[in-house]
């Protein structure tokens, strides 16, 4: 293949040294200009982890990698006992999400990058954003400009909005670890101008979200979320009342929910003005419950409504 001129590798536990990827790149792809990597491999357990990568990255320290070409390569990984894997990637990344497979808990990055270089990540379309990365010294200076789907565990820090200068782009965002609503949360939706889906995974609060939250663009919600505890939230009819007629329940079009009775699902079909399509957890629902759930939806929803059952405990209500 001696015209290749772009390369772009994606793989897991397959591992080519840039000694060799150098001997491939002269001898079959003379005309190769770009070379992206992404590798999830294993540390060796007998040998300090650091010092595996120190020895990798210095396969990628020649003049052929760092002047010649230009090709940057990082490593990531933790100093975790439980953490065998490392992913060793090419700057600027070029994939579409961060490395997966390694605990982002407390992230060690090198490259062979000099430091003064700073890369953006515009080829990045999903993130879990966790301050603690961004602490690190390679990720430091960090942009995403293009991110579409986007999971934030809160708080966020103050340096959240210097990596993120663009959310224009975010189509779907998803919040954990709510423990209050505040203005902050507020400042973060101003800056969304094109968000369609909000989904809340976990929340400690004694309001159930989606509190007064603005966000005009917002049409999808997911509200099937957990407390500290792991318990699931459920919403009662005054609940569902409350989120009809909040400014995000009165824009919404598609909803998912668990609540805590059949007079709770109906206080939402019938109230939710915009609602399309209702998907509802509702764990008495069961062979043995009678009258079937099911039909008593039907029976007292609006006649055009479609029921279905998609297994027991989950029902889906298009309006």
């Amino acid at each position: 293949m001696p015209n290749l001129y772009y390369l772009n590798i994606k793989g897991w536990k397959f591992y080519i040294s840039g000694y060799e990827w150098k001997d491939i790149i002269v001898k079959y792809l003379p005309n190769l200009r770009i070379f992206r990597l992404s590798m999830l491999l294993d540390f060796n357990n007998n040998i300090d982890k650091e010092k595996q990568v120190d020895q990798l990255l210095e396969a990628y320290r020649s003049p052929f990698w760092i002047e010649e070409h230009q090709w940057f390569i990082g490593c990531l990984w933790t100093e975790s006992i439980n953490d065998a894997m490392f992913c060793l990637y090419s700057l600027p990344y070029s994939f579409e999400s961060i490395p997966g497979g390694v605990s982002p808990s407390i992230y060690r990055t090198k490259s062979t990058c000099p430091s003064e270089i700073k890369f953006s990540y515009d080829h990045v379309h999903g993130l879990l954003y966790d301050s603690s990365v961004f602490k690190n010294t390679e990720f430091s200076h960090v942009q995403f400009n293009h991110i579409e789907e986007l999971a934030i565990e809160l708080p966020f820090d103050d340096k959240f909005f210097s990596i993120f200068l663009n959310l224009d782009y975010l189509l779907s965002l998803t919040l954990s670890h709510l423990n209050h609503y505040s203005s902050q949360l507020q400042s973060l939706f101003n800056k969304m101008p094109r968000l369609l889906s909000l989904k809340f995974r976990s929340w400690s609060t004694k309001e159930m979200p989606p509190f007064d939250i603005m966000c005009p663009s917002v049409r999808y919600l997911d509200l099937q979320g957990v407390d500290v505890t792991r318990d699931r939230h459920c919403f009662n009819i005054r609940q569902c009342e409350k989120l009809s007629k909040s400014p995000l329940g009165i824009q919404c079009q598609e909803l998912h929910i668990e609540v805590t009775d059949i007079p709770s699902i109906l206080e939402l079909v019938y109230m939710m003005k915009n609602l399309r399509t209702l998907y509802i957890a509702y764990f008495p629902d069961s062979r043995s419950h009678r009258p079937d759930v099911v039909d008593l939806i039907r029976q007292y929803a609006p006649p055009t409504t479609i029921v279905t059952r998609k297994y027991y405990k989950y029902i889906i209500i298009r309006l």
